[in-house]
């Protein structure tokens, strides 16, 4: 049996094309639209991309002024960071060698400084040592006792003293050479130390 052949859209009544006849050419319009854009965006993203794949002159000219404004960049940048690394180390020598020369000096002068307050010291250990006494009237008269000295290095030691007073007499006692006695000027009356 034969089938029909398919019946074509037949106009309304009015003469004006009907719903569906608008749907085809609004559907037809949508994929020519969408395939003109496709079409022409591949092309001229194809054309701008061979434009600018290596190797060619556009894409050397982007590269070699690419690569000159970052020499200029990196030479500018190598510049500073040289400088800031020779700052820093010159500064850190200049650091290390101060110190040593501060040491130098410093030890230098500690040692002169250590000598003369070590004989200053000395000279007072040894005068303590040598006069028994730590404390003294200056300019005041002493008769004084000297002894043999007790430290190795001291050969001699006062080991009695008597401070000196107005009116009073001093002389060795009678029968002893070791001795003093004191009497007082007016009376004529002595005592032994």
């Amino acid at each position: 049996m034969a089938t029909p052949p398919p019946s074509s859209p037949t106009p309304s009544s009015s003469g004006r094309p009907g719903t569906g006849w608008w749907a085809g050419a609004v559907a037809a319009a949508l994929i020519l639209a969408v395939g003109g854009y496709l079409l022409g965006h591949s092309t001229g993203v194809s054309s701008t991309e061979d434009e600018y794949a290596k190797g060619e002159p556009k894409y050397e000219e982007i590269y070699n002024a690419g690569a000159a404004a970052g020499t200029n960049v990196g030479e500018s940048a190598g510049e500073k960071e040289g400088e800031a690394a020779g700052e820093k180390t010159g500064r850190e020598a200049g650091i290390a060698r101060g110190e040593q020369v501060g040491f130098e000096r410093g030890e230098a002068q500690g040692k002169q400084e250590g000598l003369t307050q070590g004989q200053a010291e000395g000279r007072e250990a040894g005068a303590t040592t040598a006069l028994g006494f730590t404390t003294w009237n200056t300019g005041a008269p002493y008769v004084v006792r000297v002894t043999q000295g007790k430290a190795a290095n001291v050969p001699f030691s006062i080991s009695t003293r008597t401070q000196m007073q107005p009116g009073t007499a001093y002389e060795l006692c009678q029968g002893s050479a070791t001795q003093v006695c004191s009497k007082p000027v007016s009376t004529g009356s002595s005592s032994g130390e």
